[in-house]
């Protein structure tokens, strides 16, 4: 029973690192590539870490560990993420020319996030520069 456990986190992570990889490729621009890398941290690692536990017992030295880097991983990936995806936006760099809504720069100005219907696409130059005053 163990061993089908096992078999089958390992499983599910292998599939996931498979299809976030696909999206590294696939993907517009650096901020869908962000967001699938992060996925496969998340949702591709922690299912061997787990596996790992399963295998060898929460307990022992390598599931103590396993453990504990799953839990890091649970924790700064998605925070080094958003780090890195912020530097990016304000460093300018645009967005894919397809995105219908900016919602860091309709909050700077004050919009509501929505896109309607007859909106048009923005330009994805980032946040307007401040006046230094």
């Amino acid at each position: 029973m163990r061993l089908v456990v096992v078999a089958a986190l390992l499983t599910i992570g292998v599939g996931f690192s498979l299809t976030a990889g696909l999206g590294l490729i696939r993907m517009p621009d650096v901020y869908t590539r962000v967001h699938s890398s992060t996925l496969a941290a998340v949702l591709g690692a922690v299912p061997v870490f787990l596996a790992l536990v399963v295998g060898k017992g929460p307990i022992s030295r390598y599931g103590g560990e396993s453990l504990l880097a799953c839990i890091l991983v649970l924790v700064f990936a998605p925070l080094s993420a958003h780090a890195l995806l912020r530097a990016t936006y304000r460093g300018r760099v645009p967005l894919w020319s397809g995105a219908k809504v900016d919602q860091p720069r309709d909050r700077l100005r004050g919009k509501d996030s929505g896109a309607d219907a007859g909106d048009e696409p923005d330009s994805g130059a980032g946040p307007e520069p401040q006046a230094r005053g």
